[in-house]
C-alpha cells in the first residue's frame, strides 16, 4: 500500500511585526511526523536565538525573534511534497521621547550632564551635538546610554561648550541649552602688610588667576576710586594700588576684591624715618675681582634688603652681606660678565642705587702649541691651554681654515682645547695655529 503524500490542510498566513518584536509563522500538514523545512527568500534557515522552530502533531511553527527590517520577506515551510508561503513585513518602532532635554548652567570647570529618556530602546544610531559638532563616545565630552536613558556627559566644562545641546533619532529630536559661567578670578598671591613713612610713593599688590575687570579696592571698609591721591593699575593677573604722597592717614586697611574672594594688608604710614647720608657709588671692576658696595644710613636699619636688578639677594658664598651699625655693605665674589646691573639698597624708608660694570678680561693663552714629530701613519695631538673655559677656537695650517672631520677632530675640555690628526702624512707637516 502506497502512503499518501502529506499535505497542507492549514497554509501560511501574510504576518505584519513590529521592530524589536516577535512574530509566528504557524500551518497544518495532513499527518504528523513530517520534516519541514523553512527557508527565507529560498535560503535555509536554522534553529537558534533568532528562529526557533516548533512541531507539536500536525502543527508546524516558527518563531522569528527580536524583529529588524532586514527580517522582512518571503518565509516557506517545505514539506518536499508541497510549500506553504508567507510573507512577513515589519513596521518601523514608534519610538518616542518620553523625557525630553533640560537647559542647564554650570560654572566653569564643573562638570554637567544631559539626559533624554526614550519610550523604547533605540535600534539606531542616536546622534548628540554640541554646537553643531557630533560627539563621540569617548573624550571629555562623551555620550552613552543605558536601556531607554540616554546621556550627555560634560566633563570639566568650557565656556566654548556654550550653546545649543542637542539629541536626535530618526526624525525625533530634542534640544536644550547650555549656559557655562566663567569662574571669577581667585588671588594666587595675597596682600602683604606694609610699613612706609610720610611723603613716600607706596604699593600695595597682588595677583590673581586670570584678568578680572571688576576687582575693586577699599580702604577701611570703603570703595577707592582713581583719583591724584590713588591710581589702580592691572598688568596682566597682577593688580597694583600705588598711593601718592603718602600720609598718616593713608594708614589703614586695605582690600582688593573678586566676586568670590579678597585680600587684605594693613598699610602703616609713619612719620619720616630712616635714610641714606652716605648713598652707593657706581663700580667698574675687572672679571674675576671682587665689587664692593658700601652705604650710610642715619640711623642703624632695622630692615636691609639688596637687590640685583628687581631680584633680592640673599647672603652666600657669591654675595657676602654685613651691617656694622649705620654702615652697609654688600661683596660681590668672583665676578662675571652677567653680574653688570643695577645693585638696590633697601632699607624700607629710603633706597640707594648705584651700577655695576665687569669689564671681560681679555682672552690669552696660558699655555702654547708644542713643536711635535710624528711617525707616517700614526696619531698626531697638538693642544694648548686658554685663560678661560669653553671658548670657540678656529685651527688653522699655514693660512688653511682645518675643517672637522675624517682627517681633523676638534675637542676641547674646560680651558684645554685639542686639534687631533689622524694617520700622519709627510704632507701634513707644517706650521698650525690655534686662534681665540
Amino acid at each position: 500500500v502506497k502512503e499518501k503524500p502529506a499535505v497542507f490542510m492549514k497554509s501560511l498566513d501574510d504576518v505584519i511585526g513590529e521592530e524589536r518584536g516577535t512574530v509566528t509563522l504557524e500551518c497544518e500538514a495532513s499527518k504528523p511526523k513530517v520534516k519541514p523545512v523553512w527557508k527565507k527568500e529560498g535560503v535555509e534557515l536554522t534553529p537558534g536565538d533568532k528562529y526557533e522552530m516548533l512541531q507539536a502533531g500536525k502543527t508546524l511553527s516558527l518563531i522569528i525573534h527580536d524583529l529588524s527590517k532586514s527580517d522582512a520577506g518571503l518565509y516557506v515551510c517545505d514539506l518536499g511534497t508541497e510549500v506553504a508561503k508567507s510573507k512577513v513585513s515589519v513596521q518601523e518602532l514608534n519610538i518616542g521621547i518620553t523625557k525630553r532635554l533640560k537647559n542647564a548652567e554650570v560654572l566653569e570647570g564643573e562638570s554637567c550632564s544631559f539626559e533624554c529618556v526614550l519610550s523604547h530602546e533605540s535600534v539606531e544610531d542616536c546622534r548628540w551635538l554640541v554646537n553643531g559638532t557630533e560627539v563621540g563616545q569617548d573624550g571629555r565630552i562623551r555620550a552613552g546610554n543605558k536601556g531607554r536613558k540616554y546621556t550627555l556627559n560634560i566633563k570639566k566644562a568650557r565656556p566654548s561648550d556654550a550653546g545649543e545641546v542637542a539629541f536626535s533619532v530618526r526624525d525625533l529630536s530634542s534640544k536644550a541649552t547650555l549656559v557655562v559661567k566663567e569662574k571669577p578670578a581667585e588671588f594666587t598671591k595675597q596682600l602683604e602688610d606694609k610699613t612706609t613713612s610720610v611723603g613716600q610713593e607706596v604699593s600695595l599688590s597682588c595677583e590673581t588667576s586670570k584678568w578680572d575687570g571688576s576687582i575693586k579696592w577699599c580702604k577701611d571698609g570703603k570703595e577707592i576710586r582713581r583719583s591724584q591721591k590713588f591710581d589702580l593699575r592691572q598688568d596682566g593677573t597682577r593688580v597694583i594700588l600705588i598711593i601718592h604722597d603718602a600720609s598718616v592717614k593713608d594708614s589703614g586697611v586695605y582690600t582688593c576684591e573678586t566676586e568670590i574672594s579678597k585680600t587684605k594688608a594693613t598699610l602703616t604710614v609713619e612719620e619720616a624715618g630712616n635714610c641714606f647720608i652716605k648713598d652707593l657709588t657706581d663700580l667698574k671692576v675687572d672679571e674675576n675681582k671682587k665689587a664692593v658696595f658700601t652705604c650710610e644710613t642715619k640711623k642703624p636699619a632695622s630692615t636691609v634688603t639688596w637687590r640685583k636688578g628687581i631680584a633680592d639677594l640673599k647672603a652666600s658664598k657669591k654675595y657676602e652681606i654685613s651691617q656694622k651699625e649705620n654702615v652697609l655693605q654688600l661683596t660681590v665674589n668672583e665676578l662675571q660678565e652677567n653680574d653688570s646691573d643695577i645693585y638696590t639698597c633697601d632699607i624700607g624708608d629710603s633706597q640707594s642705587s648705584a651700577k655695576l660694570v665687569v669689564q671681560a678680561l681679555p682672552v690669552v693663552f696660558e699655555r702654547g702649541l708644542q713643536n711635535r714629530e710624528a711617525k707616517e701613519g700614526s696619531k698626531v695631538r697638538l693642544s694648548c691651554e686658554l685663560s678661560k673655559p669653553d671658548l670657540p677656537v678656529q685651527w688653522m695650517k699655514g693660512n688653511e681654515v682645518l675643517q672637522e672631520g675624517d682627517k681633523y677632530e676638534f675637542k676641547q675640555r674646560g680651558t684645554v682645547t685639542e686639534l687631533v690628526i689622524r694617520d700622519a702624512k709627510p704632507t701634513d707637516a707644517g706650521d698650525y695655529t690655534c686662534s681665540a
